[in-house]
């Protein structure tokens, strides 16, 4: 019973870890929205190599609106766009890798 109690306690923290941490929402049950933990881990490592930030922090700011466009190829270099808008002003970023 306690180890039960155990697991459960440590893969709630990790998923809280790997959630907060995230580049995407981590799907916690069937049928509910996100990616799985393992996918979340290998599209983001493409966003970090290009220093992109996670759009929950963008989105912080109530005036702004970011979109985001990434392409990962199987051969040659990752690729995002990103437009961010603020009021009338829209300011297009570009990042490969």
């Amino acid at each position: 019973m306690k180890t039960i109690l155990l697991v459960s306690a440590l893969w709630c923290a990790l998923t809280l870890v790997l959630t907060d941490d995230s580049y995407f929402p981590i799907k916690t049950k069937d049928g509910g929205e996100g990616v799985t933990a393992f996918e979340a881990q290998w599209y983001g490592k493409s966003l970090e190599r290009m220093k992109e930030p996670r759009l929950p922090e963008l989105a912080k700011d109530v005036n702004a609106e970011a979109y985001r466009m990434t392409i990962l190829p199987t051969w040659g270099n990752s690729i995002a766009v990103r437009v961010n808008r603020r009021g009338e002003l829209y300011i297009p970023i570009s990042s490969p890798t």
